[in-house]
């Protein structure tokens, strides 16, 4: 006899705000927060790198 398989069950992410120290669920708007955070410091990286390449700063 099979067994019937429970329902697979998906739980929110969630993230640790260091600002307030609590963890919340990942919502949309935290999402793209992150997101933009994330790119920002991607380029914030890569302009250093490139400078550091040509010698400058």
């Amino acid at each position: 006899m099979a067994r019937k398989q429970k329902p697979i069950v998906v739980l929110p992410h969630k993230v640790y705000i260091r600002a307030t120290g609590e963890i919340v669920d990942m919502t949309p708007e935290l999402r793209e927060q992150v997101s933009k955070k994330c790119a920002d410091a991607l380029v914030r990286w890569a302009k250093g790198e490139v400078m550091k390449d040509l010698g400058i700063g």
